[in-house]
């Protein structure tokens, strides 16, 4: 599935015409990152919105106390990072 489909899919920019899509769509930078990596920290100021294509990345939470648990997965096709982009 290409990029506009993706974007398409997304709750946020659902209701955008292709043209749009394909606007937003050639602003974005593709990488492909290696089982391990860090895509972003809980409560880091990043200026990213993710679209992932393939694979899974592990999402965990950290309290108060410093400890990590698990709390969800980001699949194929998923996105996040929308409050990022709106800042």
């Amino acid at each position: 599935m290409d990029l506009i489909d993706r974007l398409s899919d997304s709750e946020l920019f659902q209701n955008l015409d292709r043209e749009d899509l394909a606007a937003i769509a050639a602003l974005a930078h593709e990488h492909h990152v290696v089982p391990g990596t860090i895509l972003c920290r809980q409560a880091d100021i990043v200026t990213t919105y993710f679209v992932s294509d393939s694979g899974q990345a592990l999402v965990r939470r950290v309290h108060d106390r410093g400890f990590s648990r698990p709390v969800g997965v980001v699949r194929e096709g998923d996105t996040f990072g929308t409050t990022s982009l709106m800042l």
